[in-house]
């Protein structure tokens, strides 16, 4: 049973970017559900540089409700890094991150007791199926490296709408790499992972995920690829340990030739032959070296994951009564 008012501390993190006249809407529905239902929140709104009304008709909101911040990022990150942007400010005892154009915010009190009492992570998985078999294919190749080679079970159909617990939250700060794929990350925590059916509302409304273009999910597959492990670079040690192989059995080819022959032709076809293939599995190797070398260089320059732009609060007062953690007096 749902309490009609929960003294959970809530805080809601909602990516966002390009929404138009529809973010003022969808924001107020996401305040009201709070309203209702929680006593203590506070929604945090990351606006990934969106380049229309969206921060604009959202600041509306903060006239007439409370508890709501807007970050403006400075330039567009992603929805992986906007989410991680989320979390750092997040202070609540229970952390959820939906998307206001698809994921059932009427949900989310019921959650937010599931979370507190099992300790898993939440996430909201769909039925929708992707028309692209390009994108297909990369899903495919995606989840079966996860699984196969990163033993990390991610669900093929999993969306943002997830909701944590304020020890999963902390767990998501505190990792290294951030600027993977969210999916990842939260099933590389540790905790335990639990699926509910998020249907999406909406009808024809696309979520931020799927608004990614094709070429953006390829180069977080391929960044996922060479940054997650050190299998790339165990297939570059085998790549290399095959060439040296090849290149032995040539010159035991060669010296039998010598020793058997006593004219020997020029046999520049084979020669041509051998090296292009060494080169071939030499550049394979010098590839996945330079790329793996390149992630050193770009974390070794410690350029920030995002920059805020501006922040906004909402101008409704909270009533004194009703503030957690906040002391009048000092002992």
């Amino acid at each position: 049973m749902i309490p009609v008012k929960s003294d959970v501390f809530v805080s809601v993190v909602l990516p966002v970017r390009n929404m138009g006249r529809q973010a003022a809407g969808a924001l107020t529905t996401v305040a009201e559900c709070m309203k209702t239902h929680f006593s203590f929140f506070e929604i945090i709104v990351v606006d990934e540089a969106s380049s229309d009304a969206t921060v604009a008709e959202m600041a509306t909101v903060l006239e007439r409700y409370e508890g709501i911040r807007i970050i403006e990022l400075s330039r567009r990150c992603g929805v992986d890094i906007a989410i991680s942007a989320g979390f750092e400010g997040a202070v609540g005892e229970c952390v959820a991150v939906l998307d206001l154009v698809s994921d059932p915010v009427e949900r989310l009190p019921e959650l937010v007791m599931q979370c507190l009492s099992s300790g898993a992570i939440l996430y909201g998985t769909t039925k929708r199926r992707n028309s692209n078999p390009f994108r297909a294919l990369f899903s495919a190749l995606f989840h079966w490296y996860c699984g196969r080679v990163l033993g990390i079970d991610i669900q093929r159909n999993a969306g943002i709408f997830r909701v944590y617990n304020r020890a999963a939250t902390n767990a998501y700060i505190n990792t290294a790499d951030r600027t993977r794929d969210a999916r990842l990350v939260t099933a590389s925590l540790g905790f335990e992972l639990r699926p509910f059916d998020s249907h999406e509302r909406g009808g024809s409304k696309v979520s931020l995920r799927q608004r990614r273009s094709f070429l953006e999910d390829v180069n977080s597959f391929f960044e996922i690829l060479v940054f997650t492990s050190r299998h790339p670079l165990r297939w570059a040690s085998f790549l290399g340990l095959v060439a040296a192989g090849a290149n032995l059995v040539y010159v035991c080819y060669v010296i039998g030739v010598i020793a058997l022959k006593e004219q020997i032709a020029e046999g520049w076809v084979t020669l041509s032959l051998q090296n292009a293939f060494m080169f071939l599995l030499l550049s394979l190797a010098l590839a996945l070296l330079c790329e793996c070398v390149g992630k050193i260089l770009a974390e070794s320059q410690k350029h920030p994951l995002y920059t805020v732009l501006r922040e906004r609060n909402s101008s409704v007062l909270v009533d004194a009564s009703r503030r957690r953690n906040i002391v009048s007096e000092s002992a």
